[in-house]
């Protein structure tokens, strides 16, 4: 919070620990009972905060019985094939076979490479070749769906997500409603204004803000799976 570096050692930041964003106004106490992990930061929560089962608060909803996501737990071992096909397995166990179709597993790129030896050997991977439309890509199949491996830096090493879309058209699993960012307008209808003062007074100081509402939801959590806890 006082903009210092941030030093990580093997015993910091704690388990406990949460990081905010920088200059952030309102800081939630996430160690009370209760606490809504939706009012972590400004920003919009993202999978791993929708793919829960432990009951956390997200939005005022809390993640568990119907509610709750698919999350399988690969127990800290290395990650591998028989991760995905397990998850699978679950997800198809708890909401059907026919209802989705998965095609995709979002993961880390180190993750995903972690895939690419048992290409080889294992023949529920297939590669996808068109020279012509320049699309070169290999699957994973599990009964009737290929599974692409996308690499992501916006993911972490302990956490990868396989998302569905349902089989009716237009059928939407994980959704983002809001508005476009455009400025923010005072009474008068004012684009610029100035800057109001720590004193209650305005700055000489002209200013201009944007605004935009957005939310990322799992209109059917149990069918979008969060695999956990491996290694790699």
């Amino acid at each position: 919070m006082n903009n210092n570096p941030l030093v990580v050692t093997a015993s910091t930041p704690a388990a406990s620990e949460v990081l905010y964003k920088a200059g952030q106004p309102t800081i939630p106490d996430l160690t009370a009972t209760g606490a809504d992990l939706g009012s972590v930061s400004e920003a919009i929560i993202g999978l791993r905060g929708l793919i829960r089962n432990d009951g956390r608060l997200v939005h005022g909803i809390a993640q568990q019985g119907a509610v709750a996501g698919t999350v399988f737990d690969n127990a800290g071992a290395l990650i591998d094939l028989n991760a995905i096909e397990q998850a699978m397995n679950q997800v198809k166990n708890a909401v059907g076979e026919g209802r989705y179709s998965w095609n995709s597993l979002l993961c880390n790129r180190e993750v995903r490479s972690a895939f690419i030896d048992a290409r080889e050997t294992d023949r529920r991977f297939m590669s996808i070749e068109d020279n012509k439309r320049g699309l070169n890509k290999f699957v994973y199949v599990h009964q009737d769906d290929s599974i692409t491996l996308q690499g992501s830096e916006f993911c972490d090493f302990k956490n990868a997500y396989l998302l569905p879309v349902g089989k009716t058209d237009g059928q939407k699993v994980l959704q983002f409603r809001g508005t476009d960012i455009k400025p923010a307008k005072a009474e008068n209808g004012d684009v610029f204004m100035f800057a109001p003062g720590t004193s209650g007074y305005h700055q000489r100081l002209m200013v201009s803000y944007m605004s935009g509402m957005g939310q990322l939801l799992s209109l059917h959590p149990a069918a979008c799976v969060r695999i956990t806890n491996f290694t790699v």
